[in-house]
């Protein structure tokens, strides 16, 4: 997505007047294909750019911890509830909202992602200085709202809470923000079917005798650490694969973020 997102960027720099015919806005509304062109509307700029680095660098932390189709899923549903909700407040007549580009969507990722992991903190390069995530983010949006106010946009300001809204209820069915137990969770469990355990297979008796032979030295127990943390992955990638996301309790949650973290610097 962040490469058709560059794409567009040059096809519009080349045909500078193309955003206007792609863009989603209330006077657009009968123009029903523009409900699927608005995320192509992306000018080229140093903010868009910069936004658009932002959009990739947290996606694709919370593509790890959703996975590829879920992350899919997830924009799928941050597309239809914007493209709805605009119609809807389209109706109004005021030309408000206006949906151009993918940077639509960087506030639906980078506010998931930071509410997800309360614990983040952003450090200020060359110092070691840092502040809480969740800080910074509010800033941003506190900028962007008193823009829209200096705009006299304030029905994109309530349309935007909106879509927020209801994208913060589409994340807790999918198995995140499990901190915050005050939201709706709209998921539909599953029963999670047993699977058999399998027949441990006959070693010979060579085989036998190389298992029992360990080599010592100061990398056995980080090996042994390794190889619990696998393991412990393992079966929290089963218990997902059999019942959901959704299925993990809050501390699994957790513990499947650490597992992964600690992983991928090993």
């Amino acid at each position: 997505m962040t490469a058709i997102a560059v794409i567009s960027m040059v096809v519009n720099a080349i045909v500078p007047m193309l955003v206007l015919r792609l863009l989603f806005a209330g006077d657009a509304t009968l123009l029903p294909v523009r409900a699927l062109t608005w995320p192509l509307a992306n000018p080229i700029g140093f903010w868009p750019v910069l936004g658009l680095f932002f959009f990739w660098y947290f996606g694709s932390r919370l593509e790890e911890t959703l996975g590829r189709a879920g992350m899919l899923r997830y924009l799928g549903w941050a597309w239809l509830v914007h493209t709805v909700l605009a119609f809807a407040f389209g109706l109004v007549g005021t030309g408000e909202p206006v949906l151009a580009g993918i940077s639509v969507l960087y506030y639906a990722v980078i506010l998931l992602y930071v509410a997800d992991n309360p614990q983040l903190r952003f450090g200020i390069p060359f110092t070691e200085v840092s502040f809480p995530a969740w800080a910074g983010v509010l800033v941003v949006v506190a900028i962007s709202t008193l823009q829209l106010i200096a705009a006299r946009a304030l029905l994109t300001i309530v349309f935007m809470a909106a879509c927020w809204a209801v994208l913060a209820i589409v994340a807790r069915s999918m198995g995140l923000l499990t901190h915050l137990q005050w939201l709706p969770n709209l998921a539909v469990r599953r029963k999670s079917r047993q699977r058999p355990a399998p027949r441990p297979k006959k070693q010979s008796r060579k085989a036998r005798k190389q298992a029992s032979q360990v080599l010592t030295g100061p990398w056995q127990e980080e090996m042994k650490q390794h190889q619990a943390d696998v393991a412990r992955l393992d079966e929290l990638l089963d218990k997902i694969s059999s019942g959901g996301l959704e299925s993990l309790s809050p501390k699994e949650h957790n513990e499947l973020k650490d597992l992964s973290q600690r992983l991928r610097r090993e």
